[in-house]
């Protein structure tokens, strides 16, 4: 048998979080492009594949730990820079970190 864990969060809540954990704002209604009542799946993960090798016919190799451009991009949004992670790419630093477990997170969107 196989199962599988979703965690369900409400957007608010992942937002404070988020701003919590990074000193950053987000609107993660804009970001899903989310309409009130919706749900929204992100897989949050502790691996990314790696695309730094030239891609010669092999499938690109999945590694653990954070990507190092998402590493860069977080890391410049919280110094200010204006170019804002996307959701998946916070999930996955914040998974890299401990701060949240890997796993599918169903975002609900309701106000």
């Amino acid at each position: 048998m196989t199962t599988k864990t979703v965690h369900q969060v409400d957007y608010r809540d992942l937002e404070c979080f988020i701003q919590q954990h990074y000193g950053r704002t987000i609107s993660l209604i804009s970001h899903l492009e989310a309409k009130n009542g919706s749900s929204h799946t992100v897989e949050a993960t502790a691996t990314y594949t790696d695309y730094s090798q030239p891609y010669e016919g092999i499938p690109r190799p999945v590694l653990e730990g954070l990507d190092p451009r998402v590493a860069e991009l977080v890391h410049g949004w919280i110094q200010g820079q204006p170019e804002e992670p996307d959701l998946d790419e916070l999930l996955h630093d914040l998974v890299c970190k401990g701060a949240i477990p890997a796993g599918e997170y169903l975002i609900s969107i309701s106000w």
